[in-house]
């Protein structure tokens, strides 16, 4: 923009007290993985590329405001204990649940997880993702959609309808990248959709903003 570039914006915005808690969504023709990461860092929810898809464009939209509205409400019940609990849990390393039914995915993964200091589980099939998920309740979820058993759009709906797992963040990361595949990862409760090959940067970046913005559910 000519005077301020939207970085720019929106760390003022994030600065404020009474904008801080607004959603930012990133609309650029600016597509390299540093610029994604870039606007993650500064306070960004989402981040769409120019020229974009309308349904795709409107279904994130949705989800941040969805997303925004559960925070509200948790933060209307949450008691002042809480506080001291949020600072033991964040002191915790957090806990990933992988699924992907590609070895070598999890693998190359894990080790990269591992080294940001992440405690990382691994499931080879939906039906084990959900038998992990249901017992150790992960902070977060990475989810691939093809898998032998159970596609990811299956798995992501039961999470969703369990009150035990519903309020677990769920990344896709797959290689299906057409817009009705993001659309439908999010109509099943998705938080968010990577799309393979990764940018190892950007999904970091991606998680980091779902471990923020859901940590208050945990």
């Amino acid at each position: 923009m000519p005077d301020m570039d939207g970085y720019s914006v929106c760390q003022h915005l994030k600065a404020d007290r009474e904008t801080t808690s607004i959603p930012i969504i990133f609309i650029t023709a600016l597509d390299g993985s540093w610029d994604r990461v870039k606007g993650f860092s500064v306070g960004g929810s989402d981040y769409i590329t120019k020229p974009f898809n309308t349904l795709e464009a409107i279904i994130r939209i949705e989800n941040q405001l969805q997303i925004r509205q559960i925070q509200e409400k948790m933060l209307g019940l949450k008691e002042q204990s809480q506080a001291t609990r949020d600072q033991t849990i964040a002191s915790e390393p957090k806990q990933i649940l992988m699924v992907d039914d590609e070895l070598k995915n999890l693998a190359l993964l894990t080790d990269l997880l591992e080294e940001e200091g992440y405690e990382v589980w691994q499931a080879d099939s939906g039906s084990e993702a959900l038998r992990i998920a249901d017992m150790i309740l992960p902070d977060l979820i990475l989810l691939d959609i093809k898998m032998p058993d159970i596609n990811g759009y299956d798995v992501c709906q039961q999470l969703k309808a369990d009150t035990k797992t519903k309020l677990i963040p769920v990344i896709f990361v797959s290689a299906m990248d057409e817009a009705w595949d993001k659309v439908k990862a999010f109509s099943v409760g998705g938080s968010d959709y990577v799309a393979k090959p990764i940018e190892i940067l950007e999904l970091m970046a991606r998680i980091r903003h779902q471990l923020q913005i859901w940590g208050y559910s945990k």
